[in-house]
């Protein structure tokens, strides 16, 4: 089944500074729940898995991230993820582009994803694929602008801040797969 859809989020700092959080691999995987980052391949890949817990049944997806364009000075970056459920029963491949522009004081990010999954998660509708990836973003970027608001906190007591890392990339697309698989599961587990 392939999927096309545009999600958009806020966080309440100047473009820059997101830019410079949303390509900080640690700080980035940090905001995703159950999400870790294992590293990089010989390609340059990013390598890395999610662990949920469904009610007493764990699961784990292992996928592997990699830049197909990246532009500093417009702020623009298009990935391509994909992963494998660990235990082999389906897998999601994703081509996503993040574009951050300026709000103000703030900062809004667009995220244009095409999704094809395949197994179990294949099953369910375009619309619950919608709302997981909503709810996927939502949850990121709400975990994303406390860290960043938690720094700026840190930074006005004169603590030095973490410098943010530009040469990393960003997860979200992992965790928009991993949700859309995420929810497929726990609607399978609910029926049996």
């Amino acid at each position: 089944m392939s999927i096309h859809f545009e999600n958009t989020f806020s966080v309440p700092v100047d473009a820059d500074r997101a830019w410079n959080a949303l390509v900080d691999i640690p700080l980035v995987a940090s905001c995703v729940p159950g999400a870790s980052i294992d590293g990089q391949d010989s390609s340059g890949a990013f390598l890395g898995k999610v662990g949920l817990r469904l009610g007493p049944v764990a699961v784990e997806y292992r996928g592997r991230l990699e830049v197909v364009d990246r532009n500093d000075t417009s702020r623009v970056l298009s990935v391509r993820a994909e992963g494998e459920d660990a235990r082999g029963q389906g897998s999601a491949n994703a081509r996503f582009t993040l574009e951050v522009q300026r709000d103000g004081t703030a900062t809004t990010a667009r995220v244009v994803t095409d999704v094809d999954v395949t197994g179990r998660a294949a099953q369910f509708g375009r619309g619950i694929m919608e709302q997981v990836a909503r709810r996927v973003v939502g949850q990121f970027s709400s975990n994303l602008s406390k860290e960043l608001v938690r720094e700026d906190t840190v930074a006005t007591t004169s603590v030095p801040a973490r410098p943010a890392r530009t040469d990393q990339l960003v997860p979200i697309g992992v965790a928009v797969v991993v949700g859309v698989i995420w929810l497929a599961l726990r609607r399978q587990l609910a029926r049996s």
